[in-house]
């Protein structure tokens, strides 16, 4: 029975391939759509995920208190009630001594981690120069403590305790020192007076694809010259992007608020000095904001590796619901009428 069917589908299709052509072309290419929005938004939920403890970890931000009120512009697309809490226009970038601060502050917050990259910098390496990108960081010593980012070699709670010390990548080792082991080994970096000598001590795997982080170099922030000339200007310098773990257990809402009402008395000076610089300024209260470190990729920030907006992604999904739709009616319409022309 079954080889009959088959004849006779067979046959039915080799009758009508137009017919066949139609749909078999209709379907595959809206299946084929919906598979490949399905794999991005998978890839795209992955991003920053791998780290063992990510939902105690948090990225600190503080609202825009450099913008005059009324300077935003209302979003009024029919996607901006989705995003309207990925679409607040914060500053990602703190002052260095926040961070210090939070810590000595708030029992709630279990470590704290500053990072700030370096633009285009030429590393020498003996008597051999490169060009690098955005990939060289300094950060605090806790970094490979609070991040997940597998060491090759190296202890994670000491490879970054020396001042003078560099923790490079795998790419960085191959590009600059060949096979041969990197550890003891000497970069420089330019300074603002002098040059900034740093001994290899760890060596790092390269980051995984789906980390908004992408360094390839990371170093301690006492290294950096300015660190206590930016340690002494408080909150007139925003400079280092600050993530924070908080301890297990911990309301973040009511940790929120409390981080709402130390805001509005530390950032009480710079305040008053936008509004002593321009008297018609009505500067508004600095609020902290906690964002989810696995979903910071989805808000702008400057200093951030990767951003989606989200905005896209619905339009994806909603583009991908259509075209499903549209080929399930036209296959439904060329079966009715087919089985019509044929009875």
């Amino acid at each position: 029975m079954s080889n009959i069917n088959l004849k006779l589908a067979l046959r039915n299709i080799l009758r009508n391939k137009l017919y066949t052509t139609i749909n078999l072309v209709g379907l595959g290419i809206a299946s084929a759509f919906c598979i490949l929005v399905y794999l991005y938004l998978k890839n795209e939920q992955s991003f920053d995920k791998f780290h063992h403890e990510v939902g105690q970890l948090y990225r600190v931000e503080e609202s825009d208190i450099f913008s005059k009120p009324g300077d935003e512009k209302s979003d009024k697309s029919f996607f901006s009630f989705l995003t309207k809490k990925e679409d607040q226009k914060n500053i990602a970038n703190t002052p260095p001594v926040l961070g210090i601060d939070l810590k000595r502050n708030f029992p709630e917050i279990e470590n704290a981690v500053r990072f700030d990259g370096f633009y285009k910098p030429v590393v020498k390496v003996g008597n051999q120069n490169f060009q690098e990108n955005y990939n060289i960081v300094c950060a605090d010593a806790d970094f490979f403590k609070v991040f997940n980012f597998p060491l090759i070699k190296g202890d994670a709670a000491t490879v970054l305790s020396g001042h003078n010390q560099v923790v490079i990548s795998e790419r960085l080792a191959k590009k600059y020192f060949g096979d041969a082991d990197p550890i003891g080994k000497t970069v420089q970096l330019p300074g603002d007076t002098k040059p900034i000598l740093l001994t290899v001590n760890g060596l790092m795997k390269d980051f995984p694809e789906n980390s908004s982080m992408q360094f390839d170099m990371i170093f301690p922030v006492e290294s950096r010259e300015d660190y206590q000339e930016k340690i002494k200007n408080g909150v007139n310098s925003f400079s280092e992007i600050l993530i924070i773990k908080i301890k297990n257990g911990t309301d973040v809402n009511r940790f929120q608020q409390k981080l709402d009402v130390f805001a509005k008395t530390y950032f009480k000076s710079l305040s008053d000095w936008l509004v002593k610089l321009d008297p018609k300024n009505k500067a508004a209260d600095t609020h902290i904001y906690l964002r989810r470190f696995a979903d910071a990729h989805y808000s702008e920030g400057g200093a951030w590796g990767h951003y989606t907006n989200l905005k896209n992604i619905y339009q994806l999904i909603g583009l991908a619901a259509i075209i499903l739709v549209i080929a399930c009616f036209n296959y439904v319409l060329l079966t009715l009428t087919n089985a019509i022309s044929r009875s």
